[in-house]
Parts: structure tokens; C-alpha cells; sequence
């Protein structure tokens, strides 16, 4: 049988029999569920810098007392918390944590766990990168794992000066370290020191691990470097002339000439 609505006040359920007379048997014995544990949603862990992980969750509420947090297979909750986030004060660098929240009711009965995993790794821009203005640059993160799984589809982004720059994914193997290079236009108007933040994250259904590091980049000034070359003009004639624009950046770039309002390749 299938209830269709069940209740959230009314916890057991029993079966009795019939017979063609319409005789009714003893309740059989009845078995405790409470509806309203569900397991939590939208469950993610930061860490960030030096700092403890930060865990939170969701989850739709109802009768229940709170939840019991689980790190690495310990429960570190002696009562249920009604708080949905938890600081883990146990953390140490370099170390694999797994969190496991479960919602509970009054009467101590649990509900299915859902758990997310913080892995021992860490994406930090190379030594000795920097920021050249005026062009496309490009700054290679390494991505070290000290975990002992593979980290199959980590994604890295850069932050620089405020501004957000698209992601990039890596392939990690356990205990070992791999790169990613991310493209970073050099805005004219950056300082010679700008702040960069490097996050990691790490996604699968319903959960996200993510650590994030900040520092400091330095930034000096390039330019591209445009020749312009004639091909027998006069003065109050028509001619040709034709450039050679070299690029001096790691990372290539897109060159549109126009005429008009449309990209041409002849300009008259």
C-alpha cells in the first residue's frame, strides 16, 4: 500500500487482517517513521585560507529536534543542533574531512545522512607569475592533491582586483600535483599590486567543496607592438599600406579591422 499523504504528527503504522465475514485481527506490530527526515539539501563546505571549514545545508524543517553532525565517521553533535551550519574546530591542513549531517527528531530517531567531502587540495597561482597591463596574459595555478583519491573534475577560478575571470577544470590524481593556465586580460588600470583570489571547487550532485586562497600579484606594464609599412603612397594619392601587430602576451588574441560597421579584412 501506498500512503499518498502521509502526516507529519503521526509516526507508526500497523496491518491488520480481515476475513470474509468481516472479522478483524490484532494490530500486527508497528514500525516508527517520521516523515519529516528527510536528508539535508544543498550541503557545501568552505575553507578558506587559515581559517576552519564552515559547513551548511538546508533542509524543508517540520517535526524535527535539529541535526547530528558526523565528521569522519565520529559524531561530534551531543545534542541535535537547531543551527544549520557547523564550524569544524578539529581541522588541520593537509588532511581529508568528510561531513555527514542527519536531521533528528524528538525522539532521537535519525534520518538518512547526506555527506559531502573537503579533499586535502589547494590551487595556488605558480611562483613568480604576474599581471602585464595592456595585454592577454596568462596565469598558471598549480593544483596540489594531497588526498588519497583522485580528484577527477576540479574547477579553478581566478579573482583579480575584484573582478571575477572564467574557470577552468583539472584532473588531479592523488598525491600529486597538476596545473591549470587561465587567461587574465591585463587592464590598463591596475596597481602595481593587486589582490588574487584563487578558488577551488569541487562538485558532485547536491554538494560542493570548495577552497579558497588569497595573496597578491605583482603587475607590470607591456603593450603590443603595431608596424605599419606603405606600399608607394604620395601625399594626395591613393596607396596601400599593410602592419604586422606582434603580439607580446602568452595568450593569443582576437583582431577585428572595420571600415564601416561590419569586421572587414580590406579596408578602403
Amino acid at each position: 500500500a501506498i500512503d499518498e499523504e502521509p502526516s507529519v504528527t503521526h509516526h507508526y503504522y500497523a496491518v491488520t487482517a480481515l476475513d470474509e465475514a468481516g472479522n478483524e485481527s490484532a494490530p500486527s506490530p508497528s514500525v516508527y517513521l517520521n516523515f519529516s527526515l528527510l536528508p539535508v539539501r544543498q550541503l557545501a563546505v568552505e575553507q578558506r585560507d587559515t581559517l576552519q571549514p564552515v559547513v551548511t545545508w538546508l533542509h524543508p524543517g517540520g517535526d524535527i529536534e535539529g541535526f547530528h553532525v558526523y565528521v569522519n565517521g565520529q559524531q561530534v553533535t551531543l545534542i541535535p543542533q537547531v543551527e544549520t551550519s557547523f564550524t569544524d574546530t578539529g581541522y588541520s591542513e593537509g588532511v581529508d574531512r568528510t561531513f555527514e549531517i542527519v536531521a533528528v527528531d524528538a525522539l532521537g530517531e535519525e534520518g538518512p545522512k547526506n555527506k559531502v567531502v573537503l579533499p586535502a587540495v589547494v590551487a595556488l597561482p605558480q611562483e613568480g607569475e604576474a599581471i602585464k597591463r595592456n595585454i592577454m596574459n596568462r596565469v598558471s595555478v598549480d593544483v596540489t592533491n594531497s588526498s588519497s583519491e583522485d580528484i577527477p573534475q576540479a574547477k579553478v577560478a581566478l579573482e583579480i582586483a575584484g573582478v571575477q575571470y572564467p574557470e577552468d577544470t583539472v584532473f588531479v590524481r592523488a598525491n600529486d600535483t597538476d596545473f591549470v593556465s587561465l587567461v587574465v586580460p591585463g587592464e590598463s588600470s591596475l596597481e602595481d599590486t593587486v589582490p588574487v583570489t584563487t578558488t577551488l571547487v569541487i562538485s558532485k550532485v547536491g554538494t560542493t567543496a570548495r577552497r579558497i586562497r588569497t595573496g597578491t600579484l605583482p603587475v607590470s606594464y607591456s603593450t603590443l607592438v603595431l608596424v605599419v609599412m606603405s606600399e608607394g603612397t604620395t601625399r594626395g594619392g591613393e596607396g596601400r599600406v599593410r602592419f604586422v601587430l606582434e603580439n607580446t602576451g602568452d595568450a593569443s588574441i582576437d583582431l577585428v579591422t572595420a571600415g564601416g560597421p561590419q569586421p572587414e579584412t580590406v579596408i578602403t
